[in-house]
């Protein structure tokens, strides 16, 4: 027997280092030994090093997730997912001759999440990205492809410096082609030469990474074709196997969807409460969902978007008065019959101009990012969107003159804000009372006032107490003041009730009628 040799710290860390990432370790000779202590997991670890796997943990949702090679591209995963196992299983397969047991799989994810936690936080996309002053937009083709736009222009490139997460839902994009306009859209939008501006604006704005984004609501007659400018209006950016979705069953579905599409597409809504009202809010501007993870005590599992909208079918109310701010609404024209297409025609025929519409709206975003230093001045609500289509606009590329889209936006937005108003019988009887001199009373008397020429279904859609109608009157404040209407709360109590007082904006309060009579 030879005599044993001392190993010094230095060789000693070595072989702990070659143990760690599955190399034999040092033998008492100073040499690799002949029967490395191996397992499984440390076989299947080494495997992810050597193809240059990373596992990592995003910022925008909670759980690791791994980046990880295949056919000549990367692609992102949970790193729970069945098919990262697929592909761990598949190359220890091809190295070791045997496939590795679940409990393998199971032991060298713990390993990675370990690893995970020494890498760096990093942002996953959907669809769209926007980094280094440039955007992207993944193709999701087969190769890989995206479109890089920065302030020189367009092109499409492989492998983009960004990493964007793919579902298998999600559905190619044409390869654009430079040379075409929105004009070309003008024939798969029935709309006046007013809606169609906005809705081009809408497009152009949803391709901004940063949004926040504005809801488009579609709504018309039956037979206008609402379901095929939506239709159309997703596809240009963000074709899906599930294109249409049905009314969300609560908040979760919304998020889960987010997490899967760039533009959220709602079809042939007949209402829209304000629980989903609200959720929509939160996705126009950026929102996160939280819960505890499945099968744990203390996990949360939380998950942020930011995402534009398409609600067809329904307008938002006053109801919902901040979604109603966030929207965009336009509606399609009656379709004569001399001019019908089968749906097969239809899309056939969009199919052909797609790649070209494509092409104009890159050119539209590539032109916002040369003028980016252009501030646009009286920005309207929704002030970070309608900047960067006021600097596409500036930057000449939309099809219309500087601030057409400014004036014809403020336009809508106060005929919205009318009409809206008027449809609602809360704020419609304040107007009113507000036009014959205003009235003065207690928030008991002003709601038998609301209900006093109301049907008995009309009277469903108002508050049914008076503690109901208080945070209402707040709600609709800022619609009313923009009507010229005021309507205030005493600070202090008469006889024991807050008195509420409603006026013009051209009234003097000193010459109100008494208390509880309108005149």
């Amino acid at each position: 027997m030879s005599e044993n040799k001392k190993l010094s710290v230095d060789e000693l860390t070595q072989g702990l280092e070659l143990a760690a990432t599955g190399k034999n370790a040092i033998n008492e000779n100073n040499e690799p030994s002949s029967t490395p202590n191996q397992t499984n997991a440390v076989i299947l670890r080494q495997i992810c090093i050597d193809s240059e796997v990373t596992p990592f943990y995003p910022v925008n949702i909670d759980g690791v997730h791994v980046r990880f090679p295949r056919n000549n591209h990367f692609e992102i995963e949970n790193i729970r997912s069945r098919r990262f196992k697929s592909w761990l299983s598949k190359k220890f397969f091809m190295t070791q001759g045997a496939e590795p047991k679940a409990s393998d799989l199971d032991s060298v994810i713990l390993l990675l999440e370990a690893d995970a936690a020494d890498e760096r936080r990093r942002e996953i996309y959907t669809r769209v990205a926007g980094v280094g002053g440039k955007i992207y937009i993944d193709l999701c083709d087969g190769d890989y492809r995206a479109v890089e736009i920065s302030e020189e222009g367009w092109g499409v490139i492989l492998n983009p410096p960004v990493w964007f997460a793919r579902r298998p839902s999600m559905l190619p994009i044409p390869c654009p082609v430079s040379g075409g306009s929105f004009d070309m859209l003008r024939q798969f939008a029935n709309l006046s030469d007013e809606d169609f501006i906005l809705f081009v604006c809408w497009l152009v704005s949803s391709a901004n990474p940063d949004g926040p984004f504005f809801t488009l609501t579609i709504s018309s007659e039956h037979g206008s074709g609402k379901s095929s400018l939506s239709t159309v209006a997703k596809s240009i950016l963000d074709p899906n196997a599930s294109m249409r979705l049905s009314s969300p069953k609560d908040e979760d579905a919304v998020f889960a969807t987010a997490a899967v599409q760039w533009i959220m597409l709602y079809d042939n809504l007949k209402k829209i409460d304000q629980r989903f009202s609200d959720v929509l809010c939160r996705l126009s501007t950026g929102g996160t969902i939280s819960k505890r993870a499945l099968h744990t005590d203390n996990d949360t599992f939380s998950f942020s978007a930011k995402r534009p909208v398409i609600l067809n079918g329904i307008a938002p109310s006053l109801g919902g008065m901040d979604l109603l701010s966030r929207t965009i609404q336009i509606s399609p024209l009656p379709i004569p019959e001399s001019k019908r297409l089968t749906e097969s025609e239809f899309y056939e025929k969009f199919r052909a101009y797609q790649p070209l519409i494509f092409g104009a709206l890159l050119t539209a975003i590539s032109r916002a990012l040369k003028v980016k230093d252009y501030s646009p001045r009286g920005l309207p609500r929704m002030a970070d969107a309608t900047a960067f289509v006021m600097r596409a606009e500036a930057g000449g590329g939309l099809p219309w003159p500087e601030g057409k889209f400014t004036s014809v936006f403020i336009e809508k937005e106060n005929r919205k804000e009318k009409e809206a108003i008027e449809d609602d019988p809360v704020a419609s009887k304040i107007v009113d009372l507000a036009s014959k001199g205003g009235w003065k009373g207690t928030m008991k008397e002003l709601l038998s006032e609301i209900n006093r020429d109301l049907t008995y279904e009309e009277r469903k859609f108002t508050p049914q107490t008076p503690r109901g109608l208080s945070p209402r009157l707040v709600e609709l404040a800022p619609f009313l003041r923009g009507r010229g209407v005021i309507c205030e709360k005493s600070s202090g109590k008469y006889l024991g009730y807050h008195m509420i007082t409603i006026s013009s904006t051209n009234q003097n309060p000193e010459a109100l009628p008494p208390e509880g009579n309108s005149q």
